[in-house]
């Protein structure tokens, strides 16, 4: 059974070409929950023979903008390349894991709502649970604000944005912060991760 995530794009305008970048922080992180991640590739039919395979997760990582609100090349190629994804794992049931760019992806694709904000970007802010306050990271330049019906808010900041929500229905673990980098509250983000794999 394998896991994947999806790389950020960077173009290089000097050269003329595309570079996937895959962030060692995130394979590294998961590593330590048995999960050995597989970059993939923007590939349609590269996407297509994969689910002919089992898979355990797919993580739809951060970095880049969407396009909606950033309009280049780098932001048009992942967003539809990352929409078909996202389709074919709610077509085949395959547990998500959307990190702060794919959270801001899945929202909109049920018709949520992105604003902009100037306040989140690299720094740590508290989140509030239903139960307790979590110190985390914070490095997006747009927030959600509104989530499809089928997702539980599960933590929201000051500003009242929506930093962490979860759906049974499509298995779907969404976080504004990265787990993948440092947090003040890092055993209580593992917990999160663990929670949703369900590891003991």
């Amino acid at each position: 059974m394998h896991s994947y995530i999806t790389p950020r794009i960077n173009y290089e305008k000097k050269g003329k070409y595309f570079k996937y970048i895959i962030e060692k922080d995130y394979i590294d992180y998961f590593k330590k929950f048995g999960i050995s991640l597989i970059p993939l590739t923007y590939d349609k039919n590269y996407i297509d023979k994969i689910f002919r395979t089992k898979i355990k997760v797919i993580i739809f990582s951060g970095g880049n903008d969407l396009y909606i609100k950033n309009k280049n090349k780098e932001n048009k190629i992942r967003d539809q390349f990352e929409n078909y994804l996202f389709k074919k794992c709610l077509e085949n049931k395959i547990p998500i894991i959307a990190i702060c760019r794919g959270f801001q992806l899945i929202s909109l694709f049920f018709n949520g709502k992105l604003n902009r904000t100037n306040n989140h970007v690299a720094l740590s802010h508290k989140i509030y649970l239903k139960n307790k306050i979590l110190n985390v990271n914070s490095f997006h330049r747009y927030k959600v604000t509104k989530i499809n019906k089928n997702f539980k808010i599960l933590g929201i900041t000051n500003d009242k944005s929506i930093e962490y929500a979860f759906s049974k229905k499509y298995k779907i673990l969404c976080t504004m912060f990265h787990p993948e980098r440092k947090n003040k509250d890092q055993t209580e983000v593992n917990k999160i991760i663990k929670n949703f794999f369900k590891i003991k």
